[in-house]
Parts: structure tokens; C-alpha cells; sequence
């Protein structure tokens, strides 16, 4: 993967590309956070059947199931956070782009002074 690369400050001319790592998603991690939650679905479904067939009680069953259904969600959020994994170029991005933000409002305040 290609990235246009700053070292200095400077015109355009001192930027250049150079070649870097493709961030590498976590696939194995991914696949076997995916596996779980079909895991805990099945648990589920399970639970479900033996709350029918009466072989639990109710009250088992709704504290089983709610045991289930957080893991479930804790595991969606470790998913979620595995395929949203932040690169550092992100990392710059919301870290400048409101500097530079307040910067431009300043250049706008002071061209305003001028005027005045």
C-alpha cells in the first residue's frame, strides 16, 4: 500500500509517496468472534427448547437467557471493535483536522479585524 508521507513542513513538493504495510485485519480473531455468537445463538435457541419441553423452569430460564443474551452483546462489541480498528492516519486526522479547524476561524477573525 502506497501513502503520501510529510517529513517537514513545507509546499506540496516535499511530500512523497512511500510504500507501507497494509494494516492486517485480525481475520482469525474476527472468525472466531463469529463462531461465538452463533455459539451463544445456539445456546439460546437451546434454552428455549428446554423451557418448552419443560425440562427448566421459567425462572431458570430467564436468568440463563440473560446471561446469554450479554454475552451475546459484549461479544458484538468486541466484534464490532476488531473490524473497526483505527489506523493511525485516523488517529492524526481527529487529532489535526480540529486544530486546523480553529486555525482557519482565526485567519477568518483576523481578516475580519483588517476590515475593520
Amino acid at each position: 500500500m502506497k501513502a503520501i508521507v510529510s517529513t517537514k513542513y513545507g509546499p506540496p513538493y516535499v511530500l512523497y509517496f512511500k510504500e507501507s504495510k497494509k494494516p492486517a485485519l485480525k481475520d482469525a480473531q474476527v472468525l472466531k468472534t463469529n463462531n461465538e455468537i452463533e455459539r451463544l445463538k445456539l445456546a439460546k435457541s437451546n434454552l428455549r427448547n428446554d423451557l418448552i419441553d419443560r425440562v427448566i423452569m421459567s425462572r431458570v430460564y430467564q436468568v440463563m437467557k440473560g446471561r446469554v443474551d450479554k454475552d451475546i452483546v459484549l461479544i458484538r462489541d468486541k466484534l464490532s471493535e476488531l473490524q473497526h480498528e483505527v489506523s493511525p492516519f485516523n488517529i492524526y486526522i481527529q487529532k489535526e483536522v480540529p486544530t486546523l479547524e480553529s486555525l482557519l476561524e482565526y485567519y477568518r477573525m483576523s481578516e475580519f479585524l483588517k476590515i475593520i
